[in-house]
């Protein structure tokens, strides 16, 4: 498994038909190619990327690693996100939906506890009023869960205080801050801020003016992922 911490990536299209025409399905991935990224990357690298639009306030959120390097004239990374039902709504276009408020990519291993039940997960996103966490087994909806962040870092809140499980999903779990309690409303503020302030060093890039005009675009070729796997020995 990397352990590496996720690369943080922004990048800005005119509308989301342009997103769409540059998210390449191969085998149950969508594959996107960023020009040019200008840090250090390895296969595997975890990455989240952000996407924004300049017709409209929506932001695409994905999770996802890098699966090839491309140097030469057009340099760039090829990064892959599994095939969710996020990226398959993003590109038959339902999954553009206004969201009440931003959600940020992270990492952070957190503890939850509920009803004398103590599990331990990785947040991989949040927002003011939730977040998303990972592999943190079943928990009850009719229950509140205490939470506590991971992370030896005076910028980020040790204990975020209550939520609430809102939906299951494949591998992680949605829950609601309970921001009615003055303590876990100070702290999602708080925690908010801190994923804000990484995100404000991410990598940021734009869609080429020249590129998607009369339905061409310039991505090169996406890798043939039979052949990338087995030489870094992927299964």
């Amino acid at each position: 498994m990397n352990h590496r911490p996720a690369v943080l990536f922004r990048y800005r299209f005119r509308t989301p038909a342009q997103l769409r025409s540059h998210l390449h399905i191969a085998e149950g991935r969508a594959l996107f190619f960023y020009r040019d990224p200008r840090v250090e990357l390895a296969f595997g690298h975890r990455v989240s990327l952000e996407v924004t639009f300049d017709d409209t306030e929506l932001r695409v959120l994905l999770h996802g690693s890098v699966l090839s390097i491309m140097c030469g004239s057009t340099p760039g990374v090829w990064l892959e996100f599994a095939d969710t039902g996020l990226t398959r709504a993003t590109l038959d276009g339902s999954g553009f939906v206004a969201r009440k408020q931003r959600r940020l990519g992270c990492e952070a291993m957190i503890q939850v506890e509920q009803d004398d039940n103590r599990a331990v997960g990785r947040l991989v996103d949040v927002s003011l009023g939730g977040a998303r966490i990972a592999s943190v087994g079943e928990l009850r909806p009719e229950l509140a869960m205490r939470l506590r962040v991971m992370v030896p870092d005076p910028a980020w809140p040790q204990e975020i205080g209550l939520a609430q499980l809102v939906r299951a999903e494949k591998g992680a779990v949605a829950v609601r801050f309970l921001r009615n309690d003055p303590r876990t409303r100070v702290a999602a503020t708080k925690l908010f801020a801190a994923v804000q302030d990484t995100w404000s060093r991410a990598t940021e890039a734009a869609h080429p003016a020249i590129c998607c005009n009369g339905g061409v675009q310039f991505d090169p070729s996406p890798p043939a992922l039979k052949a990338l796997f087995r030489r870094h020995e992927v299964h």
